[in-house]
């Protein structure tokens, strides 16, 4: 009688602690589901960040581009004109280098393919 006593308490033990590590892995699976949603939302945030910030580089590498191309050839226009009259052509030379030279200095050039697409 004692081991048929032993043998039913072993049994109520090993299923309970069966249900004991099934209740465990569940907690833990839905903590581990709230703090994968925690994590696609800051993904939707940084996104929705990223387009916007994706859309005022677009807008302002237009106006720049225009703004080099125009002052770029505003300096050559003068250097020519300086070079024609015989004047000093130092200054209209080294506005078009200082021009040439700023434009894109320092721009992470992935960064800026990223956010011309």
């Amino acid at each position: 009688m004692n081991t048929l006593k032993t043998i039913y308490d072993k049994i109520g033990k090993t299923d309970l602690a069966k249900h004991e590590v099934q209740l465990g892995s569940l907690q833990d699976l839905q903590k581990r589901v709230e703090e994968f949603i925690v994590e696609n939302n800051k993904v939707n945030q940084l996104t929705k960040s990223l387009d916007s910030i994706k859309l005022q580089f677009k807008q302002l590498d237009k106006k720049i581009a225009s703004d080099f191309k125009l002052l770029r050839d505003d300096s050559e226009k003068l250097f020519k004109q300086a070079s024609d009259l015989g004047i000093e052509t130092k200054t209209p030379f080294q506005l078009q280098a200082k021009i040439s030279k700023v434009y894109g200095e320092n721009w992470d050039i992935d960064a800026i393919n990223f956010l011309r697409k």
